[in-house]
């Protein structure tokens, strides 16, 4: 059911899928994303090819609990990839301005972006259930992308977190992610209970619950 790390499903590298999940979350416009209301009208926004994605669980303005409930209807033989938690770290953040946000390698910077992104997590993914079945956790992949050149469009979603200016930056990123081949053609349920520190043990824990169903047609 688990593509792992390691391999290339569908010819890309396991990472290079985190990394065009990111281009997709970040990429689609503010009036047909997903948040906050997680409408199932977006599940069609940006979507190609044989991998589908599906939406981070994000708690809204300082809150640090989010439950969603989300339902999308997805092309029968399309794998399913969406990250359970996860971070991601690119120069145009406010963070990064002494480094010019630069697109060419720099040693400090990048390590200053994974010292961001890749903070060590404390990340409870115990409860995960596909169509009522337990996920054993140890079968759930953390996987860390490349550098990658990060697009923030001109009209990026509001009040989710500090993109930068628009345009292209020099990024990274990490996740604990669920990356399924494709399910029968049907009704599904995935459900996920989530705790975590998204950049590292100093800061808030958030939890995340995630209830998603999924018609395949």
């Amino acid at each position: 059911m688990l593509f792992h790390k390691g391999s290339s499903p569908y010819g890309t590298p396991y990472w290079g899928w985190l990394k065009n999940w990111w281009q997709w979350w970040i990429g689609m416009p503010n009036n047909e994303h997903p948040f906050p209301n997680y409408d199932p009208k977006t599940c069609m926004v940006h979507q190609r090819g044989p991998v589908w994605f599906l939406p981070d669980v994000e708690p809204k303005g300082q809150l640090t609990h989010a439950s969603v409930k989300y339902s999308c209807v997805i092309p029968r033989d399309k794998a399913i990839f969406f990250p359970l938690s996860t971070s991601s770290c690119w120069l145009a953040n406010p963070e990064f301005k002494k480094y010019n946000n630069k697109l060419a390698p720099d040693p400090s910077a990048d390590q200053a972006l994974k010292t961001c992104a890749i903070s060590p997590q404390d990340f409870n993914h115990s409860d995960v259930k596909i169509d009522g079945t337990n996920i054993d956790p140890s079968k759930l992949d953390r996987v860390t992308t490349s550098f990658y050149n990060v697009t923030v469009p001109s009209n990026a979603v509001k009040n989710l977190f500090d993109f930068g200016p628009p345009g292209k930056s020099r990024g990274i990123a990490d996740a604990y992610v669920l990356f399924l081949s494709p399910l029968p053609v049907g009704k599904h349920t995935i459900e996920f209970h989530v705790t975590d520190h998204l950049a590292g043990p100093t800061s808030e824990l958030i939890k995340r619950d995630g209830f998603y169903t999924i018609f395949i047609k």
